[in-house]
């Protein structure tokens, strides 16, 4: 064969393999938390270390990162998969979807816990316990619970102390108190 000939073979051959590079479907083999990369098993083939795609990394920054044996996409552009980033993620057998409703918005977290969106506007969080930590909260709707209320601190209804209020005309015996003041 020609030295043209054969130096085109080549180069096809070369440019076949990247595009076939391009985008491959891997599993992820190996994770490092600082730096954020991972490790991504494709067929025989294991990955340099990639860093992963993430929600948001600018003023607003998302961490989430992938679990072993996670299906994920690796994008490579030139098909050079040591330049490769890795894109979370496909359900598979091992971590299928979380729900199956269109209308709906699932996140399922490690320890059982469970964010739903509802398609009129509602929220449903199942969860062990749930902490809000903040100067305030203000809840601007009425309030229902099934269970009893605990407070470490005074409750104030209407602008009487539940701790704090007293009660004027208290007789000893069966009569009935004023109310609060």
């Amino acid at each position: 064969m020609s030295r043209i000939l054969t130096d085109a073979i080549r180069r096809i051959t070369e440019l076949e393999r990247r595009q076939a590079n391009m985008l491959r479907v891997g599993t992820v083999a190996q994770l490092s938390a600082d730096p954020p990369r991972v490790r991504v098993k494709i067929g025989l083939l294991l990955t340099t270390w990639l860093r992963w795609l993430t929600y948001r990394a600018g003023n607003v920054r998302t961490w989430s990162a992938p679990t072993i044996g996670e299906q994920v996409l690796v994008l490579a552009p030139t098909g050079d998969l040591a330049q490769a980033v890795v894109l979370p993620a496909l359900n598979q057998d091992d971590y299928p979807a979380p729900g199956d409703n269109p209308a709906e918005t699932v996140a399922v977290f490690p320890g059982g816990l469970r964010i739903r969106t509802l398609a009129d506007g509602s929220a449903v969080i199942d969860a062990a316990a749930l902490t809000l930590k903040a100067g305030q909260v203000t809840i601007d709707a009425p309030v229902s619970t099934t269970s009893t209320i605990t407070s470490a601190g005074d409750h104030v209804a209407g602008g009487i102390s539940l701790i704090q209020h007293t009660h004027g005309g208290v007789d000893r015996g069966s009569s009935q108190t004023d109310p609060p003041s």
